[in-house]
């Protein structure tokens, strides 16, 4: 789907927090676009200090389209009762809150441009 974006010139912000897959994803969408539209953010969507500053920098963003793929899982599948309480916690800070948070501030935005009736 970024991919698709780029070809069509609409600005991407990829987020996640794992550098090098970023910088993997940045370098091919930059192969088929010069990337001036194209921001890279590196940060841990389950650090509540790192997801305040998101929040606050992308409230005033204007954009058309909305992908949230945020996600996140634990490396060995296993049952979820099995899981420790700081992933578990992790999972529902970004699964949950997070994207839901980014969602609502981005939607926000919308409506005082009169984008969302």
């Amino acid at each position: 789907m970024a991919m698709e974006f780029t070809e069509k010139n609409l600005g991407l912000v990829l987020i996640g927090q794992n550098p090098e897959k970023i910088s993997q994803v940045s370098t091919e969408l930059r192969e088929v676009n010069s990337g001036e539209k194209l921001k890279n953010v590196v940060m841990d969507l389950s650090n509540d200090i790192e997801l305040r500053v998101l929040l606050d920098t992308v409230k005033d963003v204007n954009f058309g389209i909305l992908v949230n793929v945020t996600g996140l899982t634990n490396e060995d599948p296993t049952h979820f009762h099995r899981l420790g309480e700081d992933i578990t916690m992790d999972i529902v800070n970004v699964n949950l809150l997070a994207s839901t948070k980014i969602t609502d501030v981005l939607l926000l935005g919308c409506l005082g441009r009169d984008i969302v009736p």
